[in-house]
């Protein structure tokens, strides 16, 4: 089953920035850890590649 499916295209398949803070893409994941689960979330500038949030 495709996880995506249904959703919205809102890049368009374009993943190219022409500039700074245009296009930005996430991640989320969880670490397990001795005291339960710790959430790491993810902002990347797709222009910079920098993580900004």
């Amino acid at each position: 089953m495709d996880a995506a499916k249904g959703m919205p295209d809102r890049v368009r398949r374009d993943f190219n920035a022409e500039r700074p803070e245009v296009k930005f893409v996430g991640d989320i994941s969880y670490i397990h850890t001795w005291q339960g689960f710790i959430y790491l979330t993810t902002v990347i500038d797709w222009y910079s590649m920098k993580i900004v949030g």
